[in-house]
């Protein structure tokens, strides 16, 4: 909870792959049903996890993303900085 940065990678699938980085935001009330709700549309086996003790949910606003594309010749690799 002290540092709030985080960064990920999606993907990789057939050498392709985005980066994110961002800055974790914990959800509470009205805003985090409301991101829950839109999450187990997606994914409805995790709505087992919305009551359970200790789980916490987050959003992570972007500060900076990349999209990297292997199979181009060149390289596609588009960057973003928020």
């Amino acid at each position: 909870m002290s540092n709030k940065s985080v960064s990920f990678v999606i993907g990789w699938d057939e050498n392709i792959t985005v980066q994110y980085e961002g800055e974790a935001v914990e959800l509470a009330g009205e805003e985090a049903e409301e991101y829950k709700q839109v999450y187990w549309e997606k994914n409805p086996d995790a709505k087992k996890w919305g009551t359970a003790e200790g789980v916490t949910f987050f959003k992570v606003l972007p500060k900076w993303i990349r999209y990297t594309d292997l199979n181009k010749a060149p390289w596609q690799v588009s960057e973003i900085s928020l």
